[in-house]
């Protein structure tokens, strides 16, 4: 794990891909497009900021599973679905720190 931290965590790009690829087959059963995943995925990766994402360890073993839960989420908040994976409001409160 100490060798992992010394790599970033995955770009924008990727990590917006990532995210919208393993909710899409989650989603679709609601009629919701890889599109609106991929823009939601976005908005949340700049509300919690580049900084959030730490490095490569950080990602694999935390960051990219609350990033997901933070998804998951706000599509189910937006597209009014309800089951019990929505049910769990684990959402990130991104604060600043000084």
């Amino acid at each position: 794990m100490d060798y992992l931290s010394e790599y970033p965590p995955p770009s924008k790009q990727n990590a917006v891909s990532f995210v919208t690829n393993s909710l899409f087959h989650e989603f679709t059963s609601y009629g919701v497009a890889k599109t609106d995943i991929d823009i939601i995925a976005d908005v949340e990766y700049e509300r919690l900021g580049e900084s959030f994402f730490g490095s490569q360890a950080g990602w694999l073993f935390v960051t990219s599973k609350l990033f997901m839960n933070n998804v998951r989420n706000k599509l189910n908040e937006r597209f009014s679905i309800t089951n019990k994976k929505s049910e769990t409001k684990n959402e990130l409160v991104r604060t600043q720190s000084y």
